[in-house]
Formats: structure tokens, sequence, C-alpha cells
């Protein structure tokens, strides 16, 4: 005898049918969507992974100014001139004095000297950022100073800080960093204690930077840090400088 389903019986087949594919058709669009979040999140982590791998020794270091409230765009401008050189300086450095270019006779040459204050014997002060170099031919009857340095060179993965006398030393320190900013400007910023007179005053951070002239071949930044300016202000500075001639 052959039973013909009835209507009801179909309906019955078909919604069961429905009912065992339907978890199937959840559980692949879940899989799909696991592996787009997935994805996603992979392609942060890599981001945030490849942020922090250190540039090579002599890569340019650029800083993004507009990711700074204070544009250094519009800090402003000074010039060194006797070794043609510009620098920029924030507004709470800018509006504390005077902040000029002088030449202090030694007992033989001179230092070229970038302060707010009026030098004081064969010294380039200040009490929170001073600019030096001294000549070639600068001699005093003091000991050396970090203002006195002349630049540095790099020889055989080297680097060799140029002093007066035309005397240089090895700088021998684990926190410096050797940076070319984006206008050129060669610079070893000093992150921590070095040899010689390698290490500005206690309580500042420092720089070594080359320049064009051949009477002051080279010049020293070193900023006092306070809670107004910081390590991050220090770097902008070293960013403005740029050479005129």
């Amino acid at each position: 005898m052959q039973l013909n389903p009835t209507s009801d019986h179909i309906n019955k087949i078909n919604n069961a049918n429905k009912t065992k594919i339907k978890p199937i058709y959840i559980l692949i669009g879940f899989v799909i969507i696991s592996g787009i979040v997935a994805f996603i999140i992979g392609g942060i982590m890599l981001g945030k992974d490849r942020s922090h791998i250190s540039p090579s020794e002599d890569e340019r270091s650029q800083i993004d100014v507009n990711s700074i409230p204070d544009n250094p765009t519009e800090w402003q401008s000074y010039g060194i001139e006797s070794i043609g050189m510009e620098i920029k300086l924030p507004e709470n450095l800018s509006n504390k004095g005077e902040w000029k270019e002088q030449i202090i006779p030694g007992e033989k040459g001179s230092i070229l000297c970038f302060s707010n204050k009026t030098s004081q014997g064969a010294n380039c002060t200040s009490e929170i950022l001073i600019i030096g170099g001294s000549s070639t031919d600068f001699s005093e009857g003091r000991g050396g100073m970090f203002t006195d340095l002349q630049g540095f060179r790099k020889e055989n993965g080297k680097y060799f800080i140029k002093t007066t006398g035309g005397n240089e030393f090895e700088l021998i320190s684990s926190k410096n960093k050797k940076l070319i900013n984006t206008n050129g400007v060669e610079i070893i910023k000093i992150l921590g204690e070095t040899n010689g007179t390698g290490t500005p005053q206690e309580g500042y951070i420092g720089a070594i930077v080359n320049t064009k002239n051949s009477k002051y071949p080279g010049i020293s930044v070193q900023l006092k840090l306070s809670e107004g300016i910081s390590e991050y202000e220090f770097d902008q500075i070293l960013e403005s400088l740029k050479f005129t001639n």
C-alpha cells in the first residue's frame, strides 16, 4: 500500500531541514566575521611593532611639527650670523630676556655665544639655554667647558669630539644619538653622562652641532630641563637649526 504524503507532512520536513541548515549559516558567518576582526587587530599590532623599530644611526630624524600645540613654525627666529645659522625658540624661552649673539675674547681666539645673558669673563652663560663654540685658535686659562667644543667627526664607526688646541677625544657613552635634521644639520644629541668635556651642566640636556664655518666649526647646545621646557621642546629646537648661507 503506497502512502501519499500530505501537505502537512511536506511542510514539517521542509521546516526540519531549515532548522538543521540555519546553525550552519550562523557558524559560517561567525567564522568569517572572526577572521575579519583578527585581520584588523593583526594589522594594528603590526603597525605598533613597526613604529618601535629604531631608525638606522645616520637616518634623518624627522619630527611632525603639526603634532605640537605650540607649532614651531610660529616660534621666534634668531640669526647666529657668525656661523650663518638660524634657530627658533618657543615663546616660553623667547620671552625671557634679549637673546643675542656675543663674541667673547679669550687669551687667544674667541668664543661664539648665543644666550639671554651678558657673558661673564670668557664663559657663555645663561640660566636656561646656552649655545656656544670656540674658535679653532681659542685658549683660556681655565678648564675646558661644554661650550668650548668645536663639533665632531666620525671614523670607523666611532665619534670624536673636537675641542680646543686642536685636540679631540672619543665620545664614550651608550646614551647619545647621531642625527641629521630635515635642514641637513649634523647633530649628536647627548642623552647621558659622557667622558671628557662632552657632558652638559647638571640638570641640562645637550647636543653637539657641526657648522659650515671654518673659524667656529662646531657649537654646543645645552638646555635646562624644567616644568615648562622638556626634552620634546629641545628636539624641536634642534630641528629648527638651519644654515642661512
